[in-house]
């Protein structure tokens, strides 16, 4: 599948978890379309600088709140679909970076060893912020991606979005510590 950004999208065919449920995600309601919603996420859109971490996460988490309210509805209310506020996501990151260092001997999120589990990711806010907090060494950062970041997500759409956004923000934190400039 290509999506009109021209990103080929085989999750489905890769991932296991994806390939069932890739069925259900192919009957998402037609919703209304319209010029005006269009022109309104672009304008959303356009003014996020591609290093304002903070803002892309929130334009994320409120395009596909919105979309998830009015194309599923019944689903958003029983399964209580809510996002965490950006504000709320970094007060917490910086909480269990502290209580870490007070209450665990000095220990650290960037330590190896300290496993980060998001049981229900959403679009990956939270790992995402994390990624871009600065608390996790720019040495350390492809160990920690690889063995001790974990995220789950039920909803098939959420979890494409999530591993995009995760994936991407970690990138493009990578890029910008190897040009020498930390994303901080």
């Amino acid at each position: 599948m290509t999506t009109r950004l021209g990103l080929r999208i085989r999750f489905h065919r890769q991932w296991p978890r994806s390939s069932t449920c890739w069925t259900r995600s192919t009957s998402i309601p037609k919703l209304p379309s319209s010029k005006a919603s269009t022109r309104s996420i672009q304008r959303r859109v356009e003014g996020i600088a591609p290093d304002d971490g903070e803002a892309r996460q929130k334009v994320i988490k409120d395009l596909y709140g919105r979309f998830f309210k009015i194309a599923f509805p019944k689903v958003a209310d029983s399964l209580g679909i809510v996002y965490t506020p950006i504000e709320v996501v970094d007060f917490i990151i910086r909480a269990v970076q502290a209580t870490l260092a007070e209450h665990f001997g000095g220990a650290s999120l960037t330590d190896e060893g300290v496993h980060v589990l998001d049981p229900f990711t959403g679009t990956g806010t939270f790992i995402t912020r994390l990624i871009q907090s600065g608390f996790i060494g720019a040495a350390d950062l492809p160990r920690k991606f690889t063995q001790e970041l974990h995220a789950n997500e039920l909803l098939l759409l959420a979890y494409y979005i999530a591993a995009v956004n995760i994936e991407s923000t970690y990138r493009q934190q990578v890029t910008d510590h190897d040009r020498g400039r930390p994303r901080i």
